[in-house]
């Protein structure tokens, strides 16, 4: 999977690691651009290393992944797909009394 870049990977796991534990934590409403800083500077740093893309899992689903893509002039869309969105449900909860 990693051919020569191995070592590389097991140099740095530790941090992989731990950027795919910020990337995945779900976006909330009450978070602060600077709860992001830290995500971004590891971002950077996987970079830098000479990768392309990051591959985290999903906040929302078990089994799903995500993909942060630092270069996408090395993408190649294969198939496209439309959708048209003809039903949506909104759950909600009361934060505070007023």
């Amino acid at each position: 999977m990693f051919g020569d870049q191995i070592s590389n990977y097991i140099t740095h796991q530790k941090y992989l690691a731990r950027l795919e534990k910020e990337l995945s934590r779900p976006i909330r409403r009450f978070d602060k651009e600077l709860d992001y800083l830290p995500s971004q500077y590891l971002c950077e740093y996987v970079k830098s290393l000479g990768y392309d893309a990051i591959e985290y899992g999903s906040p929302f689903k078990t089994d799903g992944i995500n993909l942060a893509v630092f270069n996408d002039s090395k993408l190649e869309a294969k198939t496209a797909e439309v959708y048209e969105i003809t039903e949506m449900d909104f759950n909600f909860k009361k934060l505070m009394p007023y």
